[in-house]
């Protein structure tokens, strides 16, 4: 493969015990979408898209539970939605977009996690953090 393209040499069948082993562009792998091309847009979106279902699904149990510390959903995140989100991410190489949209995901589940309080006006929000700049990864 050169440049990110199969050739017709890359695509060439492999015979293993009788049977043939067909060339793909991506394959599922170990919970990653792994792309031929090296490209990780689509693995990103798979990412995203499963951590805001984690996180959808946590909402209303303990989220939005006023009863609970904001600790407890702080760690309850870090631990069901975090770990969602960046599985893997430490064999991607991401780019800048891929910075802005995984942190922008994580800026809005920290405005979920907040409470509104009576003299916060239009914000309405705590201020919390999770790491420095409260972003999750850094370019």
């Amino acid at each position: 493969m050169v440049g990110g393209t199969a050739t017709e040499e890359d695509k060439a069948p492999i015979v293993v015990d009788d049977g043939q082993i067909e060339w793909v562009s991506k394959f599922p792998y170990l919970g990653s979408l792994i792309a031929g091309s090296g490209r990780i847009d689509v693995e990103i979106e798979i990412r995203l898209a499963k951590a805001s279902k984690a996180f959808g699904a946590l909402r209303r149990a303990v989220f939005k539970d006023v009863h609970l510390s904001m600790t407890t959903k702080r760690h309850v995140y870090r631990a069901c939605v975090l770990t969602v989100l960046l599985y893997g991410s430490e064999c991607r190489v991401p780019l800048k977009r891929h910075l802005k949209k995984l942190n922008t995901f994580h800026h809005r589940c920290l405005r979920g996690l907040a409470l509104p309080t009576a003299n916060s006006g239009s914000r309405g929000y705590h201020q919390h953090k999770c790491g420095k700049g409260g972003e999750i990864l850094r370019p």
